[in-house]
């Protein structure tokens, strides 16, 4: 069995330890929309996320491939 003290250790550790998560949390976000204003070609969730939902609504003729190909043909014309 836990004493009093031993539980107010724990429970408030806890509380501290989740604090200090959400203050992280939140920061890294800040900073990645930050990024993101600055340069969009970061890498972030948000791009990760628009890259996923365009996969998503790719039909089964469309190649993405092709895409690509024709923009590469059309830089080195």
């Amino acid at each position: 069995m836990v004493s009093r003290p031993q539980f107010y250790a724990i429970f408030f550790g806890w509380l501290k330890f989740l604090k200090i998560a959400s203050t992280i949390y939140r920061a890294s976000r800040q900073c990645c929309e930050h990024l993101e204003g600055i340069n969009p070609r970061i890498p972030t969730l948000a791009g990760y996320r628009h890259n996923l939902a365009w996969l998503r609504n790719l039909d089964d003729d469309d190649d993405p491939t092709e895409e690509l190909l024709t923009l590469e043909g059309d830089r080195h014309d």
